[in-house]
């Protein structure tokens, strides 16, 4: 969300192999960034955060979390 935020790859590739539909969207602004206290958030359809953090690189460890032991995980 920041100016320099990281690389979000991590997370799509995972949510692709899980066959979840994920709209990935870039704010480069200091008021985002502000407002979500991280680099990266991952907004439920309904408006609610689900998970924020500043690296995406434990992709598949944060959607197994999200999403529960039942969802697709192999």
């Amino acid at each position: 969300m920041g100016a320099e935020s990281g690389d979000s790859s991590a997370m799509v590739e995972e949510a692709e192999r899980r066959k979840i539909d994920m709209k990935v969207t870039a704010l480069h602004l200091p008021e985002a960034r502000a407002l979500y206290e991280a680099d990266f958030a991952l907004i439920r359809p309904d408006q609610i955060v689900a998970w924020r953090g500043n690296s995406c690189e434990a992709a598949k460890e944060i959607l197994h979390q999200i999403l529960g032991s039942n969802a697709a995980s192999t």
